[in-house]
């Protein structure tokens, strides 16, 4: 029996064991070839200046023109009837934005005219109470509707 229970004893000790020695030895992580490249120490290259005695030492040439190509010709200034043209076309944009901005306004001025005879109408209502009661939003429905039908001639 005493046999029995130290080989159980073993057996469930041997796990423990086994995860002990591999804590112990914790395995490298390959690297793959760009962490490797990352890793690396920087390695700087000299940098090179170029002068005329470098250029002499290495064997280089430098190279001139006798005569350099002439520039272009400037753009001639604008002539008077440029000019001209030119104020014309912004007074005509100005004269066109000028009779938008009154289009506009003429149109808005007609919707707030719309709205106060409508707002008139409805008997005093203000914007805060059309929608106060339906009983009497309903009941100044049937006014309007009441009033207008009286005004039609009989036919």
């Amino acid at each position: 029996m005493k046999a029995l229970l130290l080989a159980s004893i073993a057996l469930a000790a041997l796990p423990l064991l086994a995860a002990e020695t591999q804590q112990s030895t914790p395995a490298q992580p390959t690297d793959s070839p760009l962490v490797k490249a990352a890793k690396a120490p920087k390695k700087r290259k000299a940098t090179i200046v170029i002068t005329n005695e470098t250029l002499i030492k290495s064997g280089g040439h430098i190279t001139t023109t006798a005569s350099q190509a002439p520039l272009p010709p400037t753009p001639p200034p604008p002539n008077d009837e440029q000019l001209l043209a030119e104020a014309h076309r912004k007074q005509v944009e100005a004269k066109a934005a000028a009779d938008r901005a009154a289009a506009e306004k003429k149109v808005r001025e007609r919707r707030e005219a719309y709205a106060q005879r409508t707002m008139a109408e409805q008997e005093g209502a203000t914007e805060e109470s059309l929608f106060d009661d339906p009983a009497v939003t309903e009941h100044r429905a049937e006014q309007v509707t009441t009033t207008t039908e009286q005004k039609k001639p009989p036919l």
